[in-house]
């Protein structure tokens, strides 16, 4: 509080955190995939809110990439979204991702572009099942106001998108 205050009336800029998450919305609920960009760890949380903010993360800019065809099951979702991380870790494996002055965001994005990409063309091919629904996938660029996680349990909240 004192630092946003001291920032307002002194005019100074924090320096933002910038990062990206892929972003799964159900009708009853939301999914977040994040790849730390400072520690490549990977981050997944599932919340009830429509939108997300932790400790002054901010939304800068939200684009649907896909529109995923999966079991309206948690376990077909569950896997989904470890396809998707399996598969952007594997992309980005051996790259200087870990740079957050750098381009390590744009190697995030494009790492999580790619996996949902194959993960909708081995879809596409299969029949579909009973129970299929179709949900919307977003990319989501946001500015952290600290390095590191975005979320805990006790620090999630929403607003409003």
């Amino acid at each position: 509080m004192l630092d946003r205050l001291t920032e307002i009336f002194a005019g100074i800029r924090s320096r933002k955190n910038r990062s990206i998450v892929l972003v799964l919305r159900r009708a009853t609920s939301t999914s977040l995939l994040h790849i730390v960009p400072e520690t490549g760890d990977v981050e997944r949380v599932d919340y009830t809110a429509l939108a997300f903010t932790y400790s002054g993360t901010t939304e800068r800019s939200r684009e649907q990439i896909a529109t995923i065809p999966i079991y309206a099951a948690k376990h077909d979702i569950n896997e989904f979204l470890e396809e998707i991380s399996t598969k952007a870790t594997k992309l980005l494996s051996g790259r200087q991702i870990l740079d957050p002055e750098g381009d390590s965001v744009l190697h995030i994005e494009q790492a999580l572009r790619s996996a949902v990409s194959e993960s909708l063309a081995s879809r596409l091919g299969r029949p579909p099942r009973a129970g299929d629904r179709s949900f919307p996938v977003f990319l989501v660029h946001i500015d952290r106001s600290k390095p590191g996680k975005i979320s805990t349990d006790d620090d999630l909240t929403s607003f409003p998108r």
